[in-house]
Order: C-alpha cells, then structure tokens, then sequence
C-alpha cells in the first residue's frame, strides 16, 4: 500500500455523494503544487499552471509546409482496422457507459482536491509513508467483511516495508495478516508473514467439472501459517519468486449462513462424498513462481507477449509419508494494443495438482474458481474444485482514469481430474463480465466485478452463476 492505493480508495468513497455534481466533459488541467507520496504518482493541488495553454496549442495540428503526401499506408495500419471492427460494440459500451462516465467523475473529485483531504486524514508523518486505511470488500454469497489496513514505507530503518491488515465479518469471522520486507537491493527483497483466517462462510459444491449449483454446502475454516520469501525483479521484464510456508488447518461444518447445509449434511445427503483432508491438516509449502512479460509500460505500448509458470511441492507434516502432491501450472498470453491504451489480449492458463504419495490431495489444495477475474470468474470461490483447470480466455483492457483499468472478457474453461483426466471440450463452461481495478500496487488493489458463469456445452450451458464484487482489499 502507499499513497496511491489509498487517493483511490478516497475517490471512490466520494462516488455517491458527487455523483450528482459532474458534468458530462470537465477538462484536465496541470497544476503548479502538488503532494507526492512515497512510490507513488503526484496528487494535484492548487490552481492551473500557466504553460497549460502552451501543452494545448502543441497538441493542435501542425500545417503542413513542405507539400508531400503523407506516407501510404502499411499492411498493419490496414490490418489493425480487423480487431478495431470486431470490438466496435464492445468498444462502444466501455467507451460510453463506463470508461467516460467514470472518467469525468474521478476527473472532478481530484479537481477538487477530495484525494488531497483523504491523505491528510488516513496519512502521518514525514513524506506521508505511514498510514492506515479503512477497507471494506463484498463478494455476493459471502459475508461482508470491514477492516483496517496500516502500512509503513522505511519503518524503523530504511529499506524495510510493513503492512498489517486486520478485518471482521461477523461471529467466526477474523482476519489478521502481517507482512515484512526488506530491499536487499534495487531489485532484490526478502518478505516475512503471519496470516491467521477464520470464517464459516467457505462454500463446496463437490469435486470435478460436474458440479451442481444446487448442490452449495457450507463449512468453516480457520489457518494459521507463516512465510518467508525471497523475490528478484528481471530488469524490470518479470520477477521470480521462491516461498516457503508452513500451515496448520482445521475445518468444521457451518450452517448458519445464508441458510445452506454444512457439508456434513450435504454429504450425508448424497450430494457428494466427503473430500480429502476434511480432517484437517498441517502442510509445508515450498514454491517457486516466475513470470515474464515483453511489456515495460503498458501505458506506453500495450503490445507484446506474458508468460508466467510455477512449481510447487506440498507435503502433510502430519502423514508426511502418506500424502504430498506437486502443484504446477503455466499462462500464456499476447496482446495487442490497439491505441490510446486499449489493448486485446488472448490468453490460455493450465494448472495440475498431482499425487504423490497414497493418499488423494486435500480438497482445499486443489484448483478452484474465482482466483482470477480472467479465468472462471463468474463463480464463486469454491464453486467449481478439480484437480487440474483448463481455460481459455479473450480480454478487452482500457484506460478508466490515469490509476484505474476497465476489462471486458470472455472465457471458455472448466476443472477435471488428476492429470487432465475427463477432459472434454462439451465439459467447458462460458464465463463472462465486465468491472475496472486499481493498478500499480502489488500490496491493496480496488475491484468492481459483475461477471456471470453458465453450465457446460453437455448440459445446454444454461445460465449457472452470477457473481458481483465490490471492495477495497489488502491481498498479501
């Protein structure tokens, strides 16, 4: 978290009560004074700068005073009109029924220094590198939950970077995460965290693509863990990532929220069988993450080419000789930007999570949906529970505000068994929605989501899940 995080968190807290001052065009002007935060982009204060007139008449068209033809037209100018057309109407309702709206009205909250009062309230000391916020984050079919989250940028010496996020959502419902990191160097840190979750909200609907949306059951989960980590950047291309973590988990049946069984009872009922590792388990993780990606500034230039993989070992120090298994998993994507920041993407993302010893994979090791707002979204953490997942997925990213992206997409995918087993392309399920997020801070993000999943191509593919998220979330 820093600053920026938190001039976004205050924007949107001001969304309700402006709503009813925009216009529909307010013009963006530079201004002489401003407020900087660690790590983050200048907040606007003050009055219009004087050399404003001078950024608008460069960015007239020029005559023209030497008489030659522009250049002809090349085979990408031409081919770039393809995309352009077939996102026309996509185009259109982001254009017009998000990205401007939106627009203009953070445009006016910043005009008006809002930003400015939110980091003078949340905000402290020198260079404005502590602070502490107010969260707050809905996911529909869950409790809601409201916390605080305090960061600290150079604490107690310089280098080293503290957050602390706590939250609460009702009787057994807790959070408490803690993380610390230290620069080793310009692009070298080692991280240290403590994360205790408890909630009696978790949903499972059974294991494999068959699962049926009548099918909810609920059951509480509380974890205890603890992470050391070392992270290295690649010249600003990716990073690597090498974790090791230790977890205790417990789990009980819950079935006091939102009236639905706890899994117990929606076992005993014939439902499913109980999954693996419902007893609880004490696991040791040892990970190693990397990701690529050809694009140094997609404000820039939003072309280019993502890859990311990762490999993990886990292992029951409870039944170390009985149950382990090995995590992997691999994305692909190229993008294409088409102008003005507006970039289509085309993107593939495989997982698996193996055996390795007798005893089958604790359910909640295993893939699940609503990871990841590109694949498999419109369901619901929990909803769908496989072994491995295969997913397909077509994006439309744009510009919202100067911190804030809009995405449109579309995904094709579905979880199977151990090793792909039962992978069939009639088992996919469409997945769909539309919502903008915060960019820029590895630590808080802000998410808007309305995405809706159907049934797979066998079974009609029906309309299965609708999924809305709303809140301002640390996620460390």
């Amino acid at each position: 978290m820093n600053v920026r995080a938190l001039r976004l968190a205050g924007l949107i807290l001001t969304l309700a009560l402006s709503a009813g001052s925009v216009r529909a065009e307010v013009p963006v002007v530079r201004t002489s004074t401003t407020v900087v935060g660690p790590g983050s982009d200048p907040v606007v204060v003050g009055e219009p700068h004087p050399d404003d007139w001078q950024e608008r008449y460069d960015r007239l068209d020029q005559p023209d005073v030497d008489g030659r033809p522009p250049p002809p037209a090349d085979a990408g100018d031409v081919l770039i009109w393809v995309p352009r057309v077939l996102f026309s109407p996509l185009f259109l309702v982001t254009e017009f029924g998000i990205r401007r709206p939106l627009g203009a009205l953070l445009t006016w909250v910043e005009k008006e220094n809002i930003p400015a009062f939110f980091i003078d309230l949340f905000t402290f000391g020198e260079g404005r590198k502590v602070g502490l916020v107010p969260t707050a984050f809905i996911d529909f079919a869950f409790r809601p939950s409201f916390g605080i989250y305090f960061f600290a940028n150079d604490a107690f010496v310089d280098g080293h970077e503290l957050r602390i996020t706590a939250a609460y959502g009702g009787d057994d419902w807790y959070k408490a995460f803690l993380v610390s990191r230290w620069r080793l160097g310009p692009s070298t840190r080692i991280s240290f965290a403590l994360r205790f979750l408890e909630r009696p909200d978790y949903i499972f609907h059974g294991i494999g693509p068959f699962s049926q949306q009548d099918d909810r059951s609920r059951y509480n989960r509380r974890f205890v863990g603890a992470e050391v980590g070392f992270i290295q950047n690649l010249w600003g291309l990716g990073g690597v990532r090498l974790t090791t973590e230790v977890e205790e988990n417990q789990f009980e049946p819950s079935d006091s929220v939102f009236g639905d069984p706890s899994l117990l009872q929606a076992s005993a009922a014939g439902f499913f069988e109980l999954p693996p590792g419902i007893e609880g388990y004490f696991v040791s993780r040892n990970r190693l993450a990397v990701d690529f990606d050809t694009r140094r500034d997609i404000r820039e230039n939003g072309t280019g080419l993502s890859v990311s993989g990762d490999l993990e070992l886990g292992l029951d120090l409870n039944r170390p000789g009985d149950r382990s298994w090995l995590a992997a998993g691999s994305g692909l994507a190229g993008h294409l930007d088409l102008g003005h920041n507006r970039i289509v993407s085309v993107a593939g993302a495989v997982r698996n999570v193996a055996a390795l010893g007798d005893d089958p994979v604790p359910f909640s090791e295993l893939v699940t949906s609503g990871q990841s707002v590109l694949f498999l979204s419109g369901f619901q953490p929990g909803r769908l529970t496989g072994n491995s997942v295969v997913a397909w997925a077509l994006e439309y990213r744009y510009d919202v505000w100067a911190l804030v992206d809009g995405r449109a997409f579309f995904s094709v995918g579905n979880v199977f068994g151990e090793g792909f087993d039962g992978f069939d392309p009639e088992l996919l399920r469409i997945n769909y929605g539309l919502g903008f997020a915060s960019v820029g801070d590895p630590d808080a993000s802000l998410n808007f989501l309305v995405a809706v999943g159907h049934e797979t191509f066998r079974e009609g593919s029906n309309l299965d899940s609708v999924r809305f998220v709303l809140g301002f979330q640390p996620e460390l």
